[in-house]
């Protein structure tokens, strides 16, 4: 007895090993997501903890998601990697902490595992670039965020200067916001009104664009398709000569570049601005609008829409990066067997239907619906529920179709119309800066000399603008670094 006693004992035993090691095989895959992409306003909540995202990416892929943030990506990152505590998928700040990684060998070459990721370059094709390192895929760049930014003016402050149709020109507009200036909105009985706020020189974006030219900094790509700064233009030296013109008047708010956007809105409430360089979600967003009623119910601020410059035909409404990334997702080079597998599914389900859907309005039934017209509609309710989950968007979104669904009937208009602006393609964040090029100091170098000359500060003619150009070369070499950064981009894009 004592022997059939063992025997059954040992049968047991193994049978409890064996269904252990069953239900290990069957227990989800645990990745680690390093990222700067933040709850917010639900972090530290049971939503940061455990959320319908990663439900459902353990349920269906088995996959499990330990979402890993860091406010201080970049400096995190190194001293993860210094330290060989590499995180499995994590993001990266720019192109240029790209190419080291993949140069030190600290990332998996994408390319290696199309087939695992055909769904999430499909969705990122558009850009794909972005995350190629000398014809390699090293990161799925997210499909940038859409063209957000435009000229609003305040109705009411035309209607009180008997501006009844808009202008279509740069002139005409400048103009009637003249006029309206002049028509104490506020109702303080002072001449104190501001023609045009914002923050910092995207302020001016509509002025230079009417030019057919960009902020300072941003490079952009002429009608061949070559990069160019369009700052060693003479339409940009026109253009600042006019935007001084205007700073010099007091129509331009002369703390634009020490205010912050929000700062910008506050202006426009308390009726101090008539004209303001804003991206809609700064204004229209519901929660964004009310506060702006609550402090002015009678407001009524509408986008001023492209205005000509003096060419008569060139109406851009500013500079967007239309082909760069809100993210960069990149996969352990290390990683294998289950790990790796977990790690390709999780990038790749987010390029799928299912996987842009989940992440863009949540779970059917639960958060949304579709409504009578058969348009997908998350339940007002749900809104908060459902607002993190653009962080586990690594391949990007349908952003239009995403921000007319997610934000309300009442900004839909002003999503759509600044959606479909013009605008010059900013190149800026997809050129690999040069070993030898000091971009920080010449940046800063350039940003500082167009404010001078811009307030005035620094005397603004064509001998002291052609000592600017020089030192820019003679310092800096500016114009070998738009050469390399062309050669750069040819080759980037094939």
């Amino acid at each position: 007895m004592k022997k059939l006693a063992s025997l059954v004992l040992a049968m047991i035993m193994v049978f409890s090993v064996a269904g252990t090691a069953a239900c290990a095989e069957n227990a989800p895959v645990e990745i680690e997501f390093f990222t700067n992409r933040s709850f917010e306003g639900a972090a530290g909540t049971d939503l940061e903890k455990d959320n319908f995202v990663e439900q459902y990416l353990r349920e269906n892929l088995g996959v499990d998601i330990r979402y890993v943030y860091t406010d201080e990506l970049t400096t995190n990152l190194n001293l993860r990697l210094f330290s060989g505590d590499v995180p499995d998928v994590f993001n990266v700040e720019n192109r240029n902490y790209l190419k080291q990684y993949a140069d030190e060998g600290y990332l998996l070459n994408l390319d290696e595992h199309a087939d695992k990721l055909a769904d999430a370059f499909a969705f990122t094709e558009g850009n794909a670039s972005a995350g190629k390192i000398d014809g390699a895929t090293y990161a799925i760049p997210g499909r940038p965020y859409g063209f957000r930014e435009a000229y609003w003016y305040n109705v009411n402050a035309f209607k009180k200067a008997g501006v009844t149709e808009m202008p279509t020109t740069l002139t005409g507009l400048v103009d009637a916001v003249r006029e309206a200036m002049k028509a104490d909105v506020d109702g303080n009985g002072v001449n104190d009104s501001i023609g045009l706020t914002g923050s910092g020189w995207e302020t001016l974006c509509e002025i230079f664009g009417a030019y057919g030219v960009t902020m300072p900094n941003v490079l952009s790509l002429d009608a061949d398709g070559h990069v160019v700064d369009t700052m060693l233009t003479r339409n940009f030296y026109d253009a600042l000569v006019y935007a001084n013109g205007l700073w010099n008047e007091g129509f331009i708010d002369h703390e634009i570049f020490s205010l912050t956007p929000s700062q910008a809105v506050d202006k426009c409430m308390t009726r101090s601005a008539i004209l303001a360089e804003l991206q809609w979600p700064s204004i229209k967003k519901v929660a964004a609008w009310e506060a702006f009623l609550a402090v002015d119910p009678e407001a009524e601020w509408e986008i001023v829409g492209p205005v000509t410059g003096p060419d008569g035909g060139t109406n851009y409404v500013g500079n967007y990066a239309s082909n760069a990334f809100t993210s960069l997702t990149c996969i352990n080079a290390d990683l294998e067997g289950a790990k790796l597998e977990a790690a390709l599914k999780f990038i790749n389900f987010m390029g799928t239907e299912d996987g842009l859907t989940l992440t863009t309005y949540g779970i059917k039934g639960q958060h949304w619906d579709y409504d009578a017209n058969g348009v997908a509609a998350i339940y007002p309710d749900q809104v908060k529920n459902v607002n993190f989950s653009w962080i586990y968007q690594l391949c990007g979104r349908d952003e239009l179709q995403y921000c007319l669904v997610k934000f309300g009937q009442e900004a839909n208009k002003y999503i759509e119309y600044s959606f479909y602006q013009p605008y010059i393609t900013d190149v800026t964040a997809l050129i690999d800066i040069p070993e030898w090029y000091n971009v920080t100091d010449a940046k800063t170098y350039i940003s500082e000399e167009c404010a001078k000359f811009l307030t005035g500060e620094r005397e603004l003619n064509e001998t002291e603008w052609a000592k600017f150009l020089s030192v820019l070369d003679s310092t800096y070499q500016y114009t070998r670094f738009i050469q390399e950064g062309d050669a750069a981009w040819q080759a980037m894009v094939g």
